[in-house]
């Protein structure tokens, strides 16, 4: 792929990202070349975080924390485990004991969706604090749910 497509690509999957963060790229008598940059320095204050200290999908990650508490029964997974090759295992405490379940996922411009083999769909916002602490966000009856994941294995 050509060097200008990965960057047009990464700058507005980065402005889309920051617009749902609430972060705004001011455009008002800029020229092309001056947008352009403000996307650039926006896709690097983004990424650069997580590439400067590594961060990884894959891993076994548990969960350790739900916004907001109320919600955490409602918490779809208390263990989750992303393999490098795209496939994830996961278990869930119910009412009857642990209920586990796997399949494939995608991370892509900030969205992990997790896909079970009996063709159940769950679909995050996804972003990384650090390289042991990952956040996932979806809508559940109305109201933004967030969890936090600790990864369990070292790398």
């Amino acid at each position: 792929m050509p060097h200008g497509i990965v960057e047009v690509a990464l700058c507005d999957a980065a402005e889309r990202r920051g617009e749902r963060a609430g972060w705004k790229l001011e455009d008002a008598g800029m020229s092309g070349l001056n947008r352009r940059a403000q996307k650039l320095t926006m896709a690097a204050l983004m990424l650069g975080g997580c590439f400067a200290v590594g961060c990884s999908m894959p891993g076994k990650w548990s969960l350790a924390k739900v916004e907001p508490t109320a919600a955490t029964r409602d918490a779809e997974f208390h263990s989750l485990t992303l393999q490098k090759d795209g496939t994830f295992y996961a278990e869930a405490n119910e009412p009857g004991g642990i209920k586990t379940t796997s399949g494939t996922y995608t991370y892509e411009h900030g969205v992990l969706d997790l896909i079970a083999h009996d063709g159940e769909r769950h679909t995050y916002d996804a972003t990384f604090r650090s390289n042991d602490d990952l956040r996932l966000a979806r809508m559940w009856q109305g109201r933004r749910v967030e969890l936090k994941y600790d990864r369990q294995d070292a790398e």
